[in-house]
């Protein structure tokens, strides 16, 4: 790389790194390198372009607490000078934020937001695309492909067939969660035409992957085997490989659940490892994210599994919280991870401590207060407020029945985990 390169010629290449050879260590240098040459040219509007493609890159990876901080600096410098256009695109980001660390109310507010403004511009398919997951998630495929179809439009209409082929690619997921495998191998089939094979990793596995869903539920186990074997040799695609490994692992999963289903002699053995890959999926790690938050095709394929499945697919339980409050997990196997909002992870580890003390105590507001904004008290009510404020928002993101209001303060029903350090 010549040090003569210019920050936009550095940023397309970043951003070809990123998006399509999905070369995830080069995507960085280059976007670190393209915002030294911007700073040093004095162009803002290209600083915070820079800022929000890191931004999403550590969004796809799973740091949402390094993404929420990239989305704030690239919004102030933003405001600093008045670039109002590049607002639409840092509050998708957040929005897939939310929408990934397990507040979907969150993203559909946000997202609702980003596709007022983002109206007759180009960042209208974008917006469509990533608000469409929050449909899918909650069960409204009419929706979900009623954008992801107007993306594929959008995108069509400013020139970047590769975002319109993955949109239209997309639609197989879709189909295959509304129980049409075979409109879903003609949406591959029909989107194929528009992609290149041979240097577009990341829509040729995620085609690959939805082939062998499709197959494995229309019963044709042979075609759904090979199909993941080809997503096997891929070159690595995914731009967040600390969670990769789990897609083949799942898929496999997939296979046997459906093998199950239609009465297809499948051993105990095989049963113990979709049922192992539901939890594998599921499970936070120390740093409290899971695989099924990060990629929206696996919490597509968890949940195919366990509709397969529902009398194998273990159930969590109850509700499981980190020790430091950083994320919790709900019984349906979603978490919602608190690492980026810092005061009410805080919260919510002085109610996993209380629950864990021997015997078992009342978080006291004072106590909350004090975990939460590092003071006693406050003037007047504003200090009982902030911890209500607080107490409010975990209930709202899914724990409205594991937060307990008692005598003297707050309980929490919940199992407490202590979270690995290695």
């Amino acid at each position: 790389m010549g040090t003569d390169s210019t920050g936009h010629e550095l940023l397309a290449r970043a951003r070809n790194d990123h998006y399509v050879t999905r070369d995830v260590a080069a995507a960085w240098n280059l976007y670190e390198q393209a915002l030294e040459a911007f700073d040093r040219d004095g162009d803002e509007a290209g600083a915070v372009a820079v800022l929000s493609g890191l931004a999403q890159l550590r969004t796809e990876q799973g740091w949402w607490t390094d993404a929420v901080a990239l989305v704030h600096e690239a919004r102030a410098r933003a405001m600093r000078s008045q670039l109002e256009g590049l607002a639409i695109e840092l509050d998708s980001i957040t929005g897939e934020i939310a929408l990934r660390s397990g507040d979907g109310a969150g993203a559909a507010r946000i997202f609702a937001r980003a596709l007022a403004a983002a109206a007759g511009t180009r960042a209208l398919g974008g917006v469509l695309m990533r608000s469409a997951r929050t449909f899918q998630d909650d069960g409204d495929f009419d929706e979900a492909a009623r954008r992801l179809e107007r993306a594929g439009v959008e995108f069509e209409r400013i020139g970047d067939p590769r975002r319109a082929s993955l949109a239209r690619t997309r639609l197989a997921l879709i189909a295959i969660e509304r129980g049409d495998p075979d409109a879903a191998i003609q949406t591959i089939e029909d989107a194929r035409a528009g992609f290149d094979e041979q240097t577009d990793p990341l829509i040729v596995r995620e085609a690959w992957l939805y082939s062998c869903a499709a197959h494995a539920l229309a019963g044709r186990f042979s075609e759904a085997e090979a199909a993941l074997a080809a997503a096997r040799v891929m070159p690595e695609a995914w731009s967040s490989a600390r969670h990769s490994r789990h897609y083949i692992g799942s898929f496999e999963a997939l296979i046997i659940a459906c093998r199950a289903r239609t009465a297809t002699p499948v051993d105990e053995a095989g049963l113990e490892h979709a049922r192992n890959a539901i939890i594998a999926a599921e499970t936070p790690g120390a740093d409290g994210c899971s695989a099924v938050n990060c990629f929206y095709v696996l919490r597509a394929c968890v949940r195919l599994i366990r509709r397969a499945l529902p009398e194998h697919a273990r159930p969590i339980g109850s509700t499981r919280v980190a020790d430091d409050g950083t994320w919790f997990q709900l019984v349906d196997g979603r978490t919602v991870e608190l690492a980026h909002r810092p005061v009410l992870a805080r919260v919510l580890g002085e109610l996993a401590a209380a629950a864990a003390a021997a015997p078992p105590r009342t978080a006291t507001v004072t106590d909350l207060l004090q975990a939460g904004w590092s003071v006693d008290s406050a003037v007047g009510t504003s200090g009982e407020l902030r911890v209500y404020t607080s107490i409010l928002r975990l209930r709202k993101l899914g724990l409205r029945d594991a937060i307990v209001a008692v005598p003297g303060g707050y309980r929490l029903e919940a199992e407490v985990v202590v979270r690995s350090t290695s």
